[in-house]
């Protein structure tokens, strides 16, 4: 039997299973998107209305906590502003929340022929 090829076609072979399940194509991958964009830690994931919304809540109670342990009038008074401004925010929230989310918005934005387009 002739054993010549057998050396070659199992380096193929074995760089293909290497390739495929040890992950060397993310490697590749990570060192080419790095490449591409050098200043990826600086990038922040735009936050949607939900999460905005959950921080502002958690805004809140440490508000109320601070407000609730406050020894003087005008601390108190400082923090109501805040609520006030923390509600008027929240209000904001839920406004844009609604608009995401309301039946009759995603029924219109449904019948618009760019989304027609994009499903057909």
């Amino acid at each position: 039997m002739n054993y010549k090829f057998f050396k070659p076609i199992a380096i193929i072979v074995l760089f293909f299973f290497c390739w495929v399940f040890g992950g060397l194509w993310e490697v590749v991958a990570y060192a080419a998107t790095r490449t591409q964009n050098p200043e990826h830690r600086i990038q922040t994931k735009e936050k949607g209305p939900e999460e905005k919304f959950q921080k502002t809540i958690q805004g809140i109670e440490q508000i109320i906590e601070e407000v609730g342990k406050a020894g003087s009038s005008e601390e108190r008074k400082h923090g109501r502003e805040r609520l006030k401004a923390k509600r008027l925010e929240i209000e904001k929230l839920d406004i844009e929340i609604k608009k995401h989310s309301h039946p009759i918005s995603s029924s219109n934005r449904l019948k618009r022929p760019e989304f027609i387009a994009n499903f057909l």
